[in-house]
């Protein structure tokens, strides 16, 4: 998806929606390419798989990573 494409969906300014685009394909998660004067983006399912496996194995253990809320008083 274009980058002002994707920056018009989440109604972010251009220039955050670049940073923050641009720095998920630094980390691996996303792909980019030119066409033209576009950067088109796409998401590299291999890297989001991995970075989601070690959230939920080795960063949380198979447990959740929040304390659980206990219930309100009255």
């Amino acid at each position: 998806m274009p980058a002002g494409e994707i920056s018009a969906r989440l109604a972010l300014p251009p220039a955050t929606a670049s940073f923050h685009l641009a720095q998920l394909a630094t980390a691996g998660l996303l792909r980019s390419r030119s066409v033209g004067r576009n950067v088109i983006y796409s998401v590299d399912f291999e890297c989001m798989s991995g970075l989601l496996e070690y959230l939920t194995e080795d960063c949380c253990a198979g447990r959740a990573c929040l304390p659980a809320v206990s219930g309100r008083r009255s």
